[in-house]
Parts: C-alpha cells; structure tokens; sequence
C-alpha cells in the first residue's frame, strides 16, 4: 500500500505545504469558535467532530482564500459568498467520510511511509530531519505532534483513496485515442441555411380577423408599462456655488489642515550642455559621444566657463546661446534620469554625465528651492473654491427644502413658482417610463417619480441635485388597443409567418435529399444556394456560427457520418439548417499520440469530479449525521 502512497506523493505534498502555511498564517492559539455547551459540533454515526475541528478548518480555509485574493479578500469573499463556515463544516464531514471509507477498503499509512512524507513536506529531499526544526515548527501552528501527525495521516489516507478514484477515472487507452482522433479531425461540410428574414419580402399583411386574433392571443406581450409626464425644476450645485457663504475662519482652517496641498514645488535652477545621439545610433558611435561629453564634464569640473562649453559643445539649440540655462524646473519637466541627478546636486555643484533616452547631459546647478508651504493670500481664491464646491451639494439640498415647502404650500403652477424665483422650469416629451429620462444628467429620475404616483409634488434627488416635480399624468401600466400598436403586431404577425416558412423549406430539402445522390445535388435541383465550410475540427477555438454550436458539434463532428445523407434540420441562432459532413481528414498517428496523455488526464480530472461527489453523497446518504442546532448559523 506504501507504493500507492508513493505514487501520490506530489498531491499529499501539494496538501502539505498549502496546509502547513494556512497554519502558520492563522497564528497560534487563535479560537474563533467560544466554547460551546454541546458535546459536539458535528456527529457522524459514532465518530465526533469538535468546534476546535470545525474552528481550525475555517481558519486553515480562510487563508487560503487570503492568500489566493490577497489584498482584494473581504470585497471577493462578500461578492462570491462564499459563506467559509459552510464549508468549514462541509468539508469536515466529507474527509471524515472519505477517510473512514478508506479505511474500510484496507488502506493503511504506516509511520515508515508517514515519517518519509513530513521530512520531505518541511525538509526537502536533501536536507535531514532535524528534530529541534520540528518543533519549532509545531509551536509556531499551535500543535502537537501527535496531533500534526495524525492529521497528515488522515490526509494521507485520503488522498490514497482519491488515487484510486483517479485510476479509476482514467479513459481507456483505446477510448482516448478515437476521441482525439475525433477532436483533431478536419471536417469540411456542404450546407443550406433558411433565414427567416430571407422570407419577409414575400409575406403580405393579415387581413383583420387574422391579426385580431394574433392580437388577443398576445396581447400581454404589448402591455405598456405604468408612465408619466411632469414639469420639473432642476437645482444643481454648479449653479449655487457663488451662494455658498465662506468665511475668512472657514479658509484659515481648510488651509492648515491641508498643508500638503499648498506646498510649492522642489526647483532648481539648471544650466546643462547636451550632447545628442538619435535611436539608429550604433555603440561605436555611442561610445564615441559619451566619451565626448566625458570629456566636457572634465572641462566644465576644471573649472572652464560653462557659457562658452556650452556654446561650444551644446547641441541644444534653444539653449545654447544663454549658456545652456533651463531656468528654475520642477520634477517631470524633464526626464527621470535628469531629475534624479539634477534634484541631488547641491547649489554650484555638477553632475555626473546623465544619459536619457535621446543624449548625454552635463548639468550644473545655480541654484537650489526647497519645497515651501504657499502664503495663505496666495491661495485664498483658491481654497474658497474648494469650500463652495464641497459645500454646494448641502446648501443646494437645504435651498431645495424651502423652496419645496414653500411652492407646496401655494397653489401656483411650478412654471410660475419658478419664473417668480428665478428658476428654470421644464417638461417631459410625454409620457415616460421608468427606463426613460427627460436628461441625461437626471438617471433614474423618473423611476423615482412613477414609486409615488399619488404625490403630485415631489423634491428628488438625483445624485447631488434636487429635482422638484409637478407630476401632470400618471398611466398605470395597461393594454393598449389593438389600433395604437398595429404596426408593431403586424410585424410579428410576418415573422411569425417567415419562422414557419422559413422550417417548412427546410424540410422540403430534407426530404428531397432522401431522393438525391447528396445534399449537394438536391440544392442545385432546387436551385438553393450550397455553402461550404472547410477544415473545421473540434479542438479549434476559430469556429464560428453555425459550427460551434453544441448540437450540431455533438451530431457532426463525428468521422462516421461522412458521405451520410442529412437526417435532420438543425435551428441555431434563428436560422434552419441542413448540413452533410462532405469529408474528413483523419490526424496522423503521432499528432495522436502526440495528445494522448493530456486527454487522459483532463478525462480523468473531469470524471473524477463526479465520481468523488457521487460516491461521497452515497456514503452520507448512508451515514447518520447530526449537527449541533445553530453551528451554520454561528458559522456564517
């Protein structure tokens, strides 16, 4: 049984070291669980697991996750639900199952085998077991080694039956090969499509008894939702801003407690000499011009007037002439490599050549400015800004309050409440439903509207702005006569019509192939037009409409249906199709053996799946299994 154990050893190993760091990750001593009253969190049968068991199994998965979305875990973790204490508990119960299920088909771990597989998981291969490493460890989780010990056999045990399973799960050797014959083979095929909108131009209107009777049969699917018409008045804080009282008090303090934001820049005031090289520049003659601003660097340090070595050697021109001053610059106006040279240079000093990305520079540094706060008077304008703009949206809400109360308490119209305050009122273009806005700015407004239809008056609000509202007419939602959505029923009255056409010509071709050599034949005797499709197989992802479809890919793709004779007509996407596989290609016996290995491998992990929650269900289905009352509630 060791050898099977051996043969699993990567997947134990897998277990081991997520396992172990989750561990470590939680902490020693951690309890999220109170102890609790009942003798148990969970029974199975005779066999009991405790709150530590389940605690430590949520603590062990909550890592997992952590680790798996990092920073992002609490905003995933609520948008995937993931509710960790179910499947703390879940995944208790099914080890459990699993282990003793092992342990009755007669797997065993022996403390040979176990011993191998805790000195490999901590150690590695090369490294010996050392005694005093291992306890450290064991303090560090919180366990101890018995405890440690027998949860790597109990995993251990686990996944010796998980093996099996796998074995188990593997497709024949026989059964692989013609599946991937079928997957890499290129099938070419002959096809009618039948569009219904190919149709349409054919189909003339109802008569009036016939549409009526379409009509009543359909008539919920014209119902018109509940709609309204209203006048409104919209009060932004864009247009109070000048309102907003802000007081020499209320500027002094916004400024001192953001002193950052007004702070000036780090300069320096810069001269440099610039040698240029253009991107063709091959290393020789690289070599050549930084050896050439070498050399005025050299010159500039020995103290040789830096106007004349930059008139000289500069290839600045805007520059040059005034010996090479840039003037007083801040970070980024130049590049990252001139800042980070030029900004730790003291006043007077020169720099080392700089390379950047289009040539070498000599920079000398006149002057040095360090980063200062700003006088207050000099931002003043500025701050008061600020304040209205942050203070505007309240101010707006509370002028909105009054002058709501105010207009409903009267009894004038809204377009006059709002000339006689200086508003500008407008209308909807009719009626409304809740997915329409009278503006772009106003989303959602009159969905709002339509939730208090009874409320003639209204004050919205639509993001930072108040909206009030003199609702004109309300429409509950309805059936609309026959006569105000003709057109519209007409038209699906023909669709309609081109869908059945459109099925009743696509059967006719069937049949008509029953009497013909092929597909092909029958097409060109009923003068339809035959498309082709080439070297299509179903590995490859470059398939389009109608080939990617799963029943047709299911049906088709198969290499024993070549030269067949249509069976069926195929619907996809709307459109009826008759299809004959014309030819395939069949891979070689290398690109077969090729994709052999892999295909067993995905076989099998998908049929694992199922097979392990199969039997695991069945095994539950014959246990007894009892959770103490409130554990998913106090998991959750």
């Amino acid at each position: 049984m060791l050898r099977t154990m051996h043969k699993y050893r990567k997947s134990l190993f897998g277990f081991l070291i997520v396992g172990l760091v989750c561990m470590m990750m939680t902490g020693f001593g951690v309890h999220l669980l109170d102890q609790r009253q009942e003798p148990y969190a969970v029974k199975i049968d005779e066999h009991v697991i405790t709150y530590e068991d389940i605690s430590r199994e949520r603590r062990n998965l909550e890592a997992r996750y952590r680790n798996m979305f990092g920073q992002n875990y609490a905003q995933l973790a609520q948008q995937l639900n993931l509710n960790i204490g179910q499947q703390a508990v879940d995944k208790s119960i099914n080890d459990y199952i699993i282990e003793r299920e092992a342990s009755r088909q007669g797997l065993t771990v022996g403390d040979e085998g176990l011993g191998s597989l805790i000195k490999t998981s901590l150690f590695g291969k090369d490294r010996p077991f050392d005694v005093e490493t291992y306890r450290a460890f064991l303090r560090q989780v919180g366990m101890t080694s018995a405890t440690f010990e027998q949860s790597v056999r109990q995993e251990a045990l686990r996944q010796q039956y998980i093996g099996i399973l796998h074995l188990a799960s593997l497709p024949s050797l026989r059964e692989s090969r013609s599946a991937v014959e079928r997957e890499e083979a290129k099938f070419s095929f002959d096809y009618v499509e039948f569009n219904p909108a190919d149709f349409l131009k054919d189909i003339k209107d109802p008569d009036s008894v016939t549409l009526t009777n379409y009509f009543d049969e359909r008539n919920a699917d014209y119902e018109l939702p509940p709609r309204v018409s209203y006048d409104y008045v919209v009060l932004d804080p864009e247009k109070f801003l000048d309102l907003v009282e802000v007081t020499p008090e209320d500027v002094e303090l916004y400024y001192s407690d953001h002193q950052s934001q007004f702070t000036s820049d780090e300069q320096v005031h810069a001269r440099h000499i610039q040698i240029n090289y253009s991107k063709d520049s091959t290393p020789t003659e690289m070599a050549a011009l930084k050896e050439k601003a070498e050399e005025v660097h050299q010159k500039a340090l020995s103290g040789e007037s830096f106007d004349s070595l930059a008139l000289q050697y500069s290839d600045d021109i805007t520059t040059k002439g005034n010996g090479g001053d840039l003037g007083w610059i801040s970070r980024g106006k130049m590049a990252k490599q001139f800042d980070a040279a030029a900004f730790k240079t003291k006043e007077g000093g020169i720099t080392e050549v700089v390379p950047t990305d289009y040539g070498f520079h000599v920079i000398k540094i006149e002057g040095v400015k360090a980063a200062a706060p700003k006088e207050l008077n000099s931002v003043r304008k500025e701050i008061e800004a600020i304040i209205r703009k942050q203070e505007a949206p309240a101010y707006t809400a509370d002028k909105a309050r009054t002058l709501f109360d105010k207009w409903q308490a009267g009894t004038r119209s809204l377009a006059d409440f709002a000339v006689e305050n200086n508003l500008v009122a407008a209308s909807t273009n009719g009626l409304l439903d809740r997915e329409k806005d009278p503006e772009n700015g106003l989303r959602g407004l009159t969905a709002k509207v339509i939730a208090f239809p009874e409320e003639t008056k209204q004050a919205v609000d639509v993001g930072d702005k108040t909206v009030l509202v003199s609702l004109k007419q309300y429409k509950d939602q309805e059936v609309p006569p026959l006569e105000q959505v003709r057109s519209k029923v007409i038209e699906n009255w023909k669709k309609q019509q081109s869908v059945k056409m459109a099925k009743a010509a696509a059967d006719s071709l069937l049949k008509a192939t029953e009497s013909q050599e092929n597909l092909k034949t029958a097409a060109q005797a009923a003068k339809l037009n035959l498309k082709q499709a080439k070297d299509l197989s179903v590995s490859s992802r470059a398939r389009t409409a109608p080939f990617n479809d799963p029943d047709i890919e299911q049906e088709l793709f198969v290499l024993e249906s070549v030269g067949k004779k249509p069976s069926r007509v195929f619907e996809s996407n709307g459109t009826y199709l008759i299809i004959q596989v014309a030819n395939a290609t069949r891979p070689d016996k290398d690109a077969i053996d090729s994709k052999i290995a892999e295909y067993r491998r995905r076989g099998a992990d998908s049929f694992l799946q199922t097979l392990a929650l199969s039997m695991t269900n069945r095994l539950k289905a014959h246990s007894v299994i009892d959770i103490a009352p409130g554990l998913l509630t106090q998991e959750s």
